[in-house]
């Protein structure tokens, strides 16, 4: 079962990055990562803005494994199809967060 944590969102509501916020010692992105590996899911996919280096750098060594959305814009779904793109056809399903 793969992981996948789409976080390519501009976070405009919130007003800055959501996966970037601290809870407890670690970032918000970061725990939702360990929380999935924790739950059995392997590979773990994180999808980010093109340009989001900043968290792609937060995780970096976090064991996900970090794709670049070049057009977020268009929503969620561009995050979902790079992530399935990568699965192998044998996986037996997904958790989307």
């Amino acid at each position: 079962m793969a992981g996948v944590v789409p976080a390519a969102g501009a976070s405009r509501r919130m007003g800055r990055p959501k996966g970037l916020l601290p809870l407890g010692e670690e970032s918000f992105a970061r725990r939702v990562v360990h929380a999935l590996a924790a739950g059995g899911c392997a590979p773990t996919y994180v999808v980010v803005d093109a340009d989001d280096d900043e968290l792609a750098e937060e995780l970096e060594d976090s064991g996900a494994t970090i794709l670049r959305n070049p057009d977020p814009g268009e929503g969620p779904i561009t995050s979902l199809r790079l992530a399935l793109a990568e699965l192998s056809p044998q996986m037996d399903g997904i958790v989307y967060l």
